[in-house]
């Protein structure tokens, strides 16, 4: 198992401060958000050396810094799209560290993010947005004054089916729970060719419907 990140001076500072006011180790560990052992070593330590310094760590050192961290997480919020080969390329050329694109794509993952592919959700502008919202907001209680108001509403929709191939799919580095934030979908418009569109409606006393562009379902 890997070992955790490297506890700064100022914190074990701290621990030894909170430590020397008569603190509990559990107290010490919520404050400053360390485990328990965590809290144990860094008091051991100075016990034994009278410094703050940490004890040489074993394994392999990080091949990544904090600042190349922090770039390499900073050009994930700009454009989560963005393949760990391109990023890669960018660090090289802004930072000048050269590391594989596994290390790229290891750094993102201990941040937090995972490679998914993206929603495909219409493209909608800042209007219709806010149209959407003005209509959910205007209709969320109408069932109190109008018990009926959702039996005369039809709902539609269309959806297109491809004939040959596919839409294709992006990927995109997102956090969990972040999927159809703006910047983690994959935006469609309403297009033909090499496929076949379906209109469909329905109703709480409809039958729904299907129609394409050669004939019609009742």
């Amino acid at each position: 198992m890997g070992k955790g990140k490297e506890i700064s001076e100022p914190n074990r500072k701290t621990v030894i401060k909170l430590r020397n006011e008569g603190n509990s180790l559990f107290e010490i560990g919520r404050i400053l958000n360390l485990k328990k052992p965590t809290v144990q070593t860094i008091i051991k330590n100075f016990k034994e050396s009278g410094n703050y310094e940490s004890k040489p760590r074993a394994g392999r050192p990080r091949i990544l810094d904090e600042r190349t961290d922090r770039a390499i997480t900073r050009l994930i919020k700009e454009n989560p799209k963005q393949s760990a080969v391109e990023i890669n390329r960018k660090i090289k050329d802004s930072l000048g560290v050269e590391v594989s694109d596994q290390t790229i794509r290891r750094s993102i993952k201990n941040n937090g993010y995972n490679s998914r592919v993206a929603r495909r959700k219409p493209l909608l502008s800042a209007v219709n947005k806010q149209k959407r919202l003005e209509y959910a907001q205007k209709y969320e209680n109408i069932h109190v004054t109008d018990a009926t108001f959702w039996e005369r509403v039809i709902f539609t929709d269309e959806c297109k089916f491809m004939i040959f191939g596919g839409d294709g799919r992006a990927r995109v580095w997102r956090k969990p729970n972040t999927a159809l934030e703006p910047q983690n979908v994959n935006s469609t418009v309403k297009h033909g060719g090499g496929s076949v569109m379906v209109w469909g409606m329905y109703g709480r006393k409809w039958c729904w419907q299907i129609k394409d562009n050669r004939r019609h379902y009742g």
